[in-house]
């Protein structure tokens, strides 16, 4: 009876033991170079995700713009009309004052003479103010 235990449950067991220490010896060790490149992921991760983390967006329903200086209605609208009813980051929005600038520029108003702000409004709306400066 000791016999027949000893095949049917402590046997594989012993088998089983023996594979798994075989397996363990002859797993390759991490090198230098591996370790390496592990961490140079992980730093690269928590960059992105930091990154990702900085970038706040906001929901732009509507762009108002408004001050001294004004584009025609309909140039005003083909600069806006990609923007409106978007999320936009920081970034976004400085590329949109930025392309509001250079139709500045094309109607002969230097940059060094137009100030341009922005506000975010309640229920989306994005308010951006170009007035000019005066002796600039």
């Amino acid at each position: 009876m000791l016999t027949y235990i000893y095949h049917i449950s402590i046997r594989p067991a012993i088998i089983c033991l023996i594979l798994l220490a075989a397996g363990y010896a002859f797993a390759e060790a991490p090198t230098i170079g591996t370790i390496d490149r592990s961490q140079e992921m992980i730093r690269e991760d928590e960059a992105l995700r930091q990154r990702i983390g900085q970038q706040e967006k906001y929901f732009v329903k509507t762009i108002l713009l408004k001050g001294s200086l004004k584009l025609p209605a309909q140039e005003a609208e083909e600069l806006t009309a990609s923007f409106q009813g978007q999320w936009l980051t920081k970034e976004d929005i400085s590329q949109l004052i930025d392309s509001i600038k250079s139709a500045f520029q094309k109607k002969g108003i230097a940059a060094g003479r137009v100030n341009i702000s922005y506000e975010l409004k309640k229920d989306g709306v994005l308010e951006i103010t170009a007035n000019s400066i005066k002796g600039g």
